[in-house]
């Protein structure tokens, strides 16, 4: 009644000190910039605002969003998730929370429900839950963190730059000529491949248990998503240790921006990156094959022929021979990729019986690759799709265990998202997207649990363009 009648708001504003405070009733904390430690019980969690590098004044003051991570994270040499509170939600901070608890693996002590926060204009409206148990707020005595922000993530794309050079400008054809070439070779000896009646790697890849999978959808030649994702804490470094390794699902080709459609420079570079990847860690970067990874006329958007074009352009800038091995490439990619933890592919599960045999054999079974690469969920308005029964059966014909997360490409399902849970109503389908013009969104397993975790767009190639 407060603000209906005076305009004045009831919940009083928090001024964070160095000293612990218990909140005992709904305040606010404002968007300053700065960060702040929360004890749920025995459980630490930190708040940082989200600043992306390069974003513009005008995007922050849209964008006021809130990360929250595990205070061990900072002393973890792994990649670990975090969570997002953007302006407007409201999230339900305890261990009734599963999601939640999935990523923070939350104390004993921390209550069912312990607290709720909503992001308002950027300001954090809390309110206690368990009065019994009350939460404690701390200003984190450290450095701003724009300031921690920028010095970690300068030295990320420092290291980024070293490694593979400039990503904004093209490696010249005779070195782009040999970095496919020994990629090709890393192919034919690819670890985790069953071999296929030809005694080739075949269409299965089967991957080891105990690195983290860091798994990414379609980038459709978005740069500057696969750069944000190699940036982030750690990636490079486990890659380097052989604590992760990274699983692309096809598709990192051909661009679905308006107007960049048929310029295949972005797509270009993208997979040069990708080479080098492969090369420098080839027993923890993958890639699965995915419909538009082919040079064949029948890939297009909005009347572009993207495959041809991909090649014209190959061809002009270098060469039949480049040309040839890229051909090579698309045909030793596998199709299929398995673990204890998920099941990954380009677009869907085949409609066909399948076992494992067949998929390894993949190139000799044409309807099952087609299936594979290009089918989509069974939605209201197309009844062609795959459904809940195909996913049980695919599950069952790769001797998965039930409900092991199935995780695709292909689909976004809308122009606003990049990750959708439990597609079609079928219980761990996961779709994901990693190509959106806002950012990146990848799955990670975290605590044995494959979860999305979604990245702010940054111009990355630009900003590293311009690093010393």
């Amino acid at each position: 009644w407060k603000w209906l009648l005076f305009r004045k708001d009831p919940n009083r504003w928090l001024s964070l000190s160095e000293k612990p405070q218990a909140i005992i009733s709904t305040c606010r904390l404002p968007h300053d910039g700065k960060s702040f430690e929360m004890f749920l019980g025995k459980h630490r969690l930190r708040f940082h605002p989200e600043i992306p590098l390069g974003a513009k004044k005008s995007y922050l003051r849209r964008n006021k969003n809130w990360l929250i991570t595990s205070a061990e994270s900072y002393s973890s040499k792994q990649v670990t998730g975090f969570a997002r509170i953007k302006m407007g939600e409201t999230v339900m901070l305890g261990s009734g929370n599963e999601e939640y608890n999935n990523i923070f693996s939350f104390h004993k002590s921390v209550s069912n429900r312990q607290i709720t926060i909503t992001n308002t204009r950027g300001d954090l409206l809390i309110s206690p839950l368990n009065l019994d148990n009350p939460v404690r707020i701390v200003r984190i005595n450290d450095l701003d963190h724009r300031e921690k922000v920028e010095k970690s993530r300068y030295k990320s794309l420092v290291t980024i730059k070293e490694i593979f050079g400039d990503p904004s400008t093209l490696i010249p054809p005779d070195e782009a000529l040999r970095l496919l070439q020994i990629t090709n070779k890393n192919l034919a000896t690819e670890k985790y491949r069953p071999h296929n009646k030809s005694n080739q790697p075949g269409g299965l890849l089967e991957l080891p248990k105990a690195p983290t999978p860091i798994i990414i959808g379609d980038l459709h030649a978005n740069l500057d998503n696969l750069l944000k994702i190699l940036s982030e804490k750690h990636v490079l470094s486990c890659l380097r240790a052989n604590r992760a390794y990274l699983l692309f699902l096809g598709d990192a080709v051909h661009s679905e921006v308006s107007g960049e459609m048929e310029n295949m420079d972005d797509s270009i570079r993208t997979m040069d990156l990708i080479f080098q990847l492969k090369n420098r860690f080839p027993k923890n970067v993958f890639y699965l094959r995915g419909n538009h990874d082919t040079f064949s006329p029948d890939i297009s958007k909005n009347g572009f022929l993207q495959g041809v074009l991909m090649q014209e352009a190959l061809l002009k800038m270098r060469g039949e021979q480049y040309v040839q091995e890229m051909e090579t490439f698309f045909n030793q990619l596998p199709y299929v990729a398995i673990t204890q933890s998920f099941i990954a592919c380009h677009a869907a599960p085949s409609l066909e019986e399948i076992t494992t045999e067949d998929i390894i054999n993949i190139t000799s079974h044409p309807k099952i690759l087609r299936h594979i690469t290009t089918k989509r969920v069974k939605l209201p308005n197309d009844y062609n799709g795959y459904s809940k029964g195909d996913v049980k059966k695919f599950r069952k014909g790769l001797g998965a265990a039930k409900g092991t997360p199935l995780i695709v490409g292909h689909t976004p399902l809308d122009p606003f998202g990049s990750v959708w849970r439990n597609v079609g109503a079928i219980k761990n389908h996961h779709i994901l997207y990693s190509a959106h013009q806002s950012g990146p969104s990848i799955f990670l397993r975290i605590n044995g649990q494959m979860l999305p975790i979604t990245y702010p767009t940054e111009p990355l190639s630009r900003l590293i363009s311009k690093l010393k």
